[in-house]
């Protein structure tokens, strides 16, 4: 609609041109007017006559001003009789353009359909370019037909209507890469906030509200997103390049590279490329300590297995354990870096050193076990002693049935040997348990008769080997039964 009345002013300003200039009443004569006139009519009638009546047309109406101004009736008469002419010969001209344009308005729809747009596109492009031309010669009539301007303005709004829909599709699948863009994963923050840019462009030029606003929403977001990325990215910048200054293990520098490599990671997804750069000069540097750190770790657990195997020659099974588990704990260091860094030749290699550490640990403890199970033994012995000194053979030999089982299950020859001598002293003193017993028995019973004398005799026998073998208890009893056999025998003296 805009173009076709931009048309209409253009054609409007040449025909002022042409009155304008057959007009300067100042510069000419009614004589040389009458000329002009004459000579634009004739011009005008020539072009009709070679069918160029959009041309015609003008000279016709600069002629029919002029004799309007000289009031030259038959100039007038002919002149309107030739715009007749001229009318209907742009009137069949623009119907031509119309329909034709009517013609490829449709097939531009039909192809819209179906989503051809490519070819919906030229199509219609081809019918805005036709119902330009049918505005061009309706609005050369004289007068003009609003009836057939109207109806020519119609189609034309169709038409661009029609376009118009073709590039807004074209913009929404920029802004359908924006989306793609955006949800992919990992997100494309920069690539989507570039279509998205594009896309709310090329919505604002076609005044699509509804692509305007969601353009608008997308874009603030990824922005928003951006701007969260980079202080992520800064703040893990900081973090790793702080942790790098103070680390002192491994894990202090693969902290620190696992900080940088999150900044580089974000700065990457967002295109802060001399941030990258910087972040891989940290790297670097961390690469550089992390393999003197390792050299020395190395060294170290070397220096730690080899006193492990020295204190485990000495017997000193506690202080080898606590080396054997230095060495242990560098090596699983050393190959927790090689799979931080998928270095896999040295992830086999620190895990075999792992292996043989763990299996020397079992060792170790293996033996760590036989010590602390053979110093129990060794508790459990020297308890019968001791119980065996005060006469406590009962309990002498629960102790030492508890040391033989144990020195048995490690195999110690000497403890089983020893507790094999010392259980049969044991056995000696419970046979003398039972020679005291009996002689106790028969002294008890001759007491029941009173036959003292034999009693005492008896009960002596009985005392004197349990006052040798430190039974108390059994003393204690004797020495009862000692004072009613005494007591007996005061009686028969009496």
């Amino acid at each position: 609609m805009v173009k076709s009345l931009f048309i209409l002013k253009i054609i409007f300003c040449i025909l002022m041109g042409f009155i304008f200039l057959s007009s300067i009443s100042l510069a000419i004569t009614d004589e040389e007017r009458k000329q002009i006139a004459e000579l634009e009519y004739e011009q005008a009638d020539y072009l009709y006559s070679q069918g160029n009546c959009r041309d015609a047309s003008k000279h016709a109406f600069a002629a029919h001003q002029n004799f309007l101004i000289l009031n030259d009736e038959n100039g007038i008469t002919k002149t309107k009789a030739l715009i007749e002419k001229i009318n209907d010969c742009l009137r069949l001209e623009g119907d031509a353009f119309y329909v034709n344009a009517s013609i490829f308005y449709g097939k531009g729809v039909a192809y819209l359909n179906l989503k051809d747009y490519e070819a919906a596109e030229a199509k219609l492009q081809e019918a805005l370019n036709l119902s330009l031309e049918a505005n061009i010669s309706y609005s050369l009539m004289i007068p003009i037909d609003e009836e057939l301007i109207s109806k020519i303005n119609d189609l034309y709004f169709n038409i661009t209507e029609k376009i118009r829909q073709i590039q807004i599709h074209y913009v929404d699948e920029i802004y359908e890469k924006c989306e793609k863009a955006y949800f992919s994963k990992p997100k494309k923050l920069i690539e989507a906030r570039n279509y998205c840019r594009e896309a709310l462009t090329k919505y604002q030029l076609l005044k699509y509200s509804e692509g305007i606003v969601k353009a608008r929403l997308l874009l603030d977001k990824i922005t928003d997103e951006i701007i969260k990325k980079r202080t992520y990215a800064e703040n893990q910048f900081s973090l790793g390049k702080e942790t790098y200054e103070k680390a002192k293990t491994i894990m202090d520098y693969i902290d620190a590279l696992s900080y940088i490599r999150k900044a580089k990671d974000a700065f990457q997804s967002i295109e802060e490329t001399p941030k990258v750069v910087e972040c891989e000069h940290y790297e670097q540097l961390i690469f550089g300590s992390l393999a003197q750190k390792e050299e020395k770790l190395i060294q170290e657990a070397e220096r730690y297995w080899d006193s492990s195997r020295e204190y485990f020659l000495m017997e000193d099974l506690n202080r080898s354990l606590e080396y054997a588990n230095y060495t242990c704990n560098i090596y699983r260091e050393l190959k927790n870096l090689a799979e931080y860094l998928h270095d896999k030749p040295k992830v086999s290699l620190y895990k075999e050193k792992v292996k043989k550490c763990e299996e020397w640990i079992n060792t170790v403890r293996d033996e760590l076990s036989v010590a602390q199970i053979k110093k129990q033994a060794d508790t459990y012995y020297q308890q019968a002693v001791i119980a065996f000194k005060n006469g406590e053979y009962e309990n002498a030999s629960k102790l030492l049935s508890k040391a033989w089982e144990l020195y048995k299950k490690v195999e110690d020859w000497v403890g089983i040997d020893n507790t094999e001598r010392l259980n049969r002293s044991i056995q000696e003193r419970f046979e003398m348990m039972d020679i005291a017993k009996r002689y106790y028995d028969e002294a008890f019973s001759k007491y029941e008769v009173a036959e003292f004398n034999e009693a005492l005799a008896l009960l002596n026998k009985s005392m004197d080997i349990y006052a040798s073998i430190s039974r108390n208890k059994e003393l204690k009893v004797c020495e009862d039964l000692l004072k009613k056999i005494n007591e007996g025998i005061k009686k028969n003296k009496t």
